[in-house]
């Protein structure tokens, strides 16, 4: 099984879409086990999708960054 690092380095790898078939199942087989890096592995895609979706001169309103910092704070406390 991996470590938690490289479990780490995979989600983020996987939330720039650049991971392949066998770093997939081996995420998913941490994940399994490992709350803490299923977490981890849940925020890095969700920071994604929202960095995708934003223009490089478009910033948060404040609503959006309280939104984002609650969502954040609700995932780490898992």
């Amino acid at each position: 099984m991996i470590s938690c690092k490289e479990a780490s380095e995979l989600s983020v790898k996987s939330a720039e879409k650049s991971l392949g078939l066998k770093g997939k199942i081996q995420l998913w087989f941490h994940t399994m086990q490992c709350q803490l890096c299923k977490a981890f592995d849940t925020q890095s895609r969700w920071i994604g999708k929202v960095a995708s979706n934003l223009k490089s001169d478009e910033k948060f309103t404040e609503a959006e960054k309280i939104e984002l910092k609650k969502v954040v704070g609700e995932k780490s406390n898992m």
